[in-house]
């Protein structure tokens, strides 16, 4: 990925950076403000090879990076190392997962147990399965969660054309660990979600298809004939004005003359006299 290594350099307080101090209690850098934390994302950003090729370049993701780990009381060049992407084949859309050794690092350092969790395995091959057994602080029972075999999870999965497991290798390599990763991290959900609030591994996303849920829109026609007639027939009714039309026209009345063009005015009545007399008559010529 290109990016301009001296345009967020440039952006680097050097000053604030200079005063961030070095810890030795495993998370490495003390991030004590919220100043700090965007500052090393941005020193992270610039770091090359020390983070993976998807954050190169890109403060933003570090600085997701460096919230977990100053969640969690980590190094942020740890967590960055085992961020990955994890791309919808459907949808294009890419989501950041993380690896199932920082998910247990998480539960070992951060979930309210007595002592680590401890595992129970039964069957041989795909037959085999894990139950996951942990303590909880101020409690005398534990609780426990028990996986899928190892042929129910690889027929979730699926195989690629090759004949491998698709996801972690380990289905086909180590699926003892395989077992033991997806069962602590189970067992982590069902008891203690808060611990792995938004951290997930690339196993737990699945394809979504998107749903078209909008109501398919009736046209004209349809809603008019849904409507609900009324016995009147004023207004515009289709079946009445075809059936006017079909009607044979009536006859006239032949004593009445048709009429044609604009009807007289009716006659004035004539100006009365001025001088007394009476009013002339009309006479026929």
């Amino acid at each position: 990925m290109a990016f301009d290594i001296d345009k967020i350099e440039s952006k680097i307080d050097k000053i604030v950076t200079g005063s961030i101090e070095l810890e030795d209690d495993g998370s490495g850098i003390a991030i004590k403000r919220l100043i700090d934390a965007m500052e090393v994302a941005k020193m992270m950003a610039i770091s090359g090879p020390a983070v993976p090729q998807f954050m190169q370049g890109m403060p933003g993701i570090c600085y997701a990076a460096v919230v977990r780990a100053v969640r969690w009381k980590f190094d942020p060049f740890f967590v960055a190392e085992m961020m990955y992407l994890v791309k919808d084949p459907k949808t294009g859309a890419e989501k950041i997962a993380f690896m199932a050794q920082l998910i247990n690092a998480v539960i070992n350092a951060h979930a309210p147990l007595q002592k680590k969790l401890r595992g129970v395995y039964e069957g041989e091959g795909d037959a085999m399965k894990v139950t996951i057994f942990g303590l909880p602080k101020g409690q005398t029972e534990e609780l426990d969660y028990e996986t899928p075999t190892v042929k129910q999870l690889i027929a979730i999965k699926g195989r690629n054309d090759y004949g491998k497991v698709k996801g972690s290798p380990l289905y086909d390599n180590d699926p003892k660990q395989q077992l033991w990763y997806y069962g602590s991290r189970g067992f982590c959900r069902r008891h203690f979600p808060e611990v792995l609030a938004g951290v997930y591994d690339g196993d737990e996303f699945e394809p979504v298809e998107p749903k078209d849920v909008t109501p398919e829109r009736e046209t004209l026609s349809q809603r008019l004939k849904g409507q609900r007639r009324i016995a009147s027939r004023r207004g515009f009714d289709h079946d009445h004005v075809g059936e006017q039309l079909s009607k044979p026209a009536e006859p006239s009345d032949p004593a009445t003359p048709p009429v044609s063009g604009p009807e007289p005015a009716p006659s004035e009545p004539p100006a009365p006299a001025t001088d007394g007399a009476e009013p002339a008559q009309e006479t026929a010529s």
